[in-house]
């Protein structure tokens, strides 16, 4: 197990950021940890970064969705993306 703080790295240190995203490539937790950090604006969730997830926020809106297909979206999205 990583120690939690390596998954908020400087993200403007591209070698940090690699890391913690091969770190998620395998995890069978993905779409769990990108619901979590979805709206987080620090750290690495489900190997995208703080302004992959504002992007992904801005295509992918889950405002008018009900919680089940919001929490379908989200881990549908960490798993295929």
């Amino acid at each position: 197990m990583e120690d939690l703080d390596f998954m908020f790295p400087d993200e403007t240190n591209p070698m940090q950021v690699s890391k913690c995203k091969a770190l998620c490539n395998n995890c069978p937790v993905k779409g769990f940890c990108l619901e979590i950090g979805w709206s987080d604006d620090f750290g690495i969730w489900a190997g995208f970064t703080t302004n992959e997830r504002k992007r992904l926020r801005r295509v992918f809106s889950v405002k008018d969705k009900s919680i089940i297909d919001r929490r379908s979206m989200i881990r549908t999205i960490a798993h295929r993306l």
